[in-house]
């Protein structure tokens, strides 16, 4: 293991209603991109190490899709 993400909700946000059209950055879910994205920096420090992202279900976004996509476009 070679990053971790300890989190947790503010108080009282617990059942809040979620509005979809928020950027991602805005989003809980940001935090699932961010790992990826660090996965990604230190892949590119490490050539000779096969690293692999691993996440839960919730990290079943569209961003990280696209930016898997755009990763391998400039690879």
């Amino acid at each position: 293991m070679i990053d971790v993400w300890s989190w947790t909700r503010e108080p009282g946000c617990l059942g809040a209603p979620k509005d979809a059209r928020r950027p991602i950055e805005e989003k809980e879910s940001q935090r699932w991109l961010a790992g990826y994205r660090r996965v990604c920096e230190r892949q590119a420090e490490l050539p000779e190490t096969q690293l692999i992202y691993l996440a839960d279900r919730e990290a079943d976004i569209y961003e990280i899709f696209v930016e898997r996509e755009a990763n391998r476009a400039a690879e």
